[in-house]
């Protein structure tokens, strides 16, 4: 069956999330939710390669977003295999149309991220990358 690629982007995420919610404590859950937030405006601002290697330095569950990205950058055929490694050296070694479209195609699944991480997890855009302790 063919599926238009937003739908896929949206289902890739909504199975992603479900995962994080099944398998992370809560506190955990809206930290992963938080970065679904805030990586958006860092490529935005600092630009792909910049804020995928700045997420994949951060502490868990933080780097599991640019496993899930690499999934979806995978099933749209922009990368050979769907892991962070690829994924990173990807945006490392992409000519400049390369970089537009693995840019434009992370901030369009970013969205759907962003989208269930606020209906799913509950998770504003305006908390904290950090949990606190009573979390």
């Amino acid at each position: 069956m063919t599926r238009i690629r937003d739908h896929q982007r949206a289902l890739t995420a909504h199975a992603h999330i479900g995962a994080i919610k099944k398998a992370m404590p809560v506190n955990q859950q809206r930290s992963y939710g938080a970065h679904c937030h805030k990586l958006a405006v860092l490529v935005h601002q600092a630009g792909l390669a910049a804020a995928l290697h700045h997420t994949a330095t951060l502490r868990a569950p933080k780097p599991k977003l640019i496993d899930h990205l690499a999934q979806q950058l995978r099933e749209a055929d922009l990368l050979s295999e769907g892991s962070s490694d690829a994924l990173l050296a990807a945006t490392r070694e992409a000519d400049l149309g390369q970089t537009w479209l693995l840019t434009r195609e992370v901030a369009r699944c970013l969205d759907w991220y962003r989208r269930l991480a606020h209906g799913e997890l509950g998770v504003s855009s305006s908390e904290d990358d950090e949990p606190t302790e009573a979390s």
